[in-house]
């Protein structure tokens, strides 16, 4: 009987530590979000659209995304490593919000 309680805490352990695994993949893990609307002026709108019409991209969130990261990257070793903490802990907050509301 014991046994049986002890596999199921196991159970439990390790789905809240296959949740939480660092080792996975960031893009697996964060696959699951779901998209958020991001307010930009028209200009800017315009300048992402030429750029997927011309052809350099397939869709608006990958031109934001190199321009992040291009932008990111110019930053100092201190300044990367605090941006890259403060999305993580973005992200990680909206898993908990998506699992909370998926419980409900």
């Amino acid at each position: 009987m014991n046994n049986n309680n002890d596999s199921l805490l196991n159970k439990n352990r390790n789905r809240t530590s296959n949740y939480e695994n660092t080792m996975l993949d960031t893009s697996e893990r964060y696959s699951v979000l779901p998209a958020q609307s991001l307010r930009v002026k028209g200009v800017i709108h315009s300048k992402a659209v030429a750029l997927k019409r011309y052809g350099l991209y397939d869709n608006l969130n990958d031109i934001l995304e190199e321009a992040l990261e291009k932008l990111i990257e110019a930053r100092s070793d201190s300044e990367k490593e605090f941006i890259r903490e403060q999305e993580r802990e973005e992200n990680e907050q909206k898993l908990r919000r998506l699992k909370s509301k998926n419980k409900s």
